[in-house]
């Protein structure tokens, strides 16, 4: 018969031997899923990157346009003095 000590030994070397394989599956295949999570985040806020650099070039090219067009037809705040915008009736400051 094994006293307590012997059977408290062997318990936990056959649940080392049983179990720890196991373990360390499982440690590798939560740190694949970390690597996924992490290569999905980092293409994620990649693209994201991307399409916000895109923006400014458009926004940067739209002023560009509009500076080419006032400059061409020589249209500054001066030159519009005359001309009166559009108003919503019942609004202040609509004639």
């Amino acid at each position: 018969m094994l006293n307590f000590g012997e059977r408290l030994i062997t318990t936990k070397d056959f649940q080392l031997i049983l179990f720890g394989n196991e373990r360390i599956e499982i440690s590798k295949s939560a740190k694949n899923k970390v690597l996924e999570n992490y290569r999905f985040l980092q293409s994620f806020y990649k693209d994201k990157i991307i399409y916000g650099i895109i923006g400014l070039v458009v926004i940067v090219g739209m002023w560009g346009i509009v500076r080419l067009i006032t400059n061409t037809f020589n249209i500054d705040n001066q030159n519009l003095q005359g001309i009166v915008p559009p108003c919503v009736p019942g609004t202040p400051g609509c004639y």
